[in-house]
């Protein structure tokens, strides 16, 4: 890969304002191609909170996951298409066929899993094992505070800097973890920015409205869905950016959907 690809900075404020710009400019074509599938995310997530927590059986939670995984993959893919290719890309209800891109999303969405549960699981023995070292932690609410906001971050990190992966293989370019890697260097932090941006105003809209009326709770996963969209391209436009090799083009990321909207 060129250095000068390798070296680009992110400017993370300039693609979340284009991410919001692209998303709307494209909103009417985003809300067409991924109502089915939104709707089916949210009715899946209200049949879920309405049982009783006590009667939910392990193979409904795993049946849960399952669907709501193959149904968010293709959520993302046409996302990642639409705002990379064009509305053409898609088909008026979006990416509702399975095929070995899909396939590879799932993939690598496993991946990615995994370097978080590694980090994880390596940061939780490096701290238990602090616990011998320096007895003090043991009863320092601070000092286990601190080791967990450093697990989750570095964990966050890694998963920021291979999350280019997704409108990659969205796109059906061929791309690999180690591409990915050197394709996001220098920008970690900076994909960590883009990349909870959207998730974490999401979060905190399910955690706090939630749970107090049906309907409330209904147009709350409608509105999480919809910032999950936006999430989704900030990392199109992320990715756009770090390939990008016409420096005139990478100022213009919302372009293309100006002209798709004319």
């Amino acid at each position: 890969m060129e250095e000068n690809q390798t070296k680009k900075v992110l400017p993370v404020f300039y693609i979340i304002k284009s991410a919001v710009v692209a998303s709307w400019n494209q909103s009417a074509y985003l809300t067409k191609s991924l109502f089915i599938m939104t709707t089916s995310l949210v009715f899946i997530q209200i049949l879920y909170d309405i049982q009783p927590t006590t009667n939910i059986a392990k193979p409904i939670v795993i049946a849960k996951i399952v669907i709501q995984s193959v149904i968010y993959t293709l959520f993302a893919i046409t996302c990642h298409r639409i705002i990379l290719l064009g509305p053409n890309s898609v088909s008026i209800y979006g990416v509702l066929k399975w095929s070995k891109r899909e396939w590879q999303f799932i993939r690598f969405g496993l991946i990615v899993a995994f370097f978080f549960i590694l980090i994880y699981i390596v940061g939780l023995v490096l701290f238990f094992m602090s616990y011998y070292v320096f007895p003090i932690l043991s009863n320092n609410k601070v000092g286990t505070i601190v080791s967990f906001t450093a697990m989750t971050l570095a964990s966050l990190y890694m998963i920021s800097r291979l999350c280019v992966l997704f409108p990659a293989t969205a796109i059906d370019k061929k791309i690999g973890v180690n591409t990915a890697l050197d394709l996001t260097i220098g920008n970690g932090w900076r994909l960590v920015v883009v990349f909870t941006a959207f998730p974490l105003v999401s979060s905190l809209f399910i955690a706090f409205l939630t749970g107090k009326h049906l309907l409330i709770d209904i147009i709350v996963y409608y509105l999480s869905y919809a910032l999950i969209a936006v999430e989704i391209s900030a990392l199109s436009l992320s990715y756009k950016y770090l390939v990008e090799t016409d420096e005139d083009k990478v100022n213009e990321l919302e372009l293309n959907s100006n002209n798709y909207n004319s």
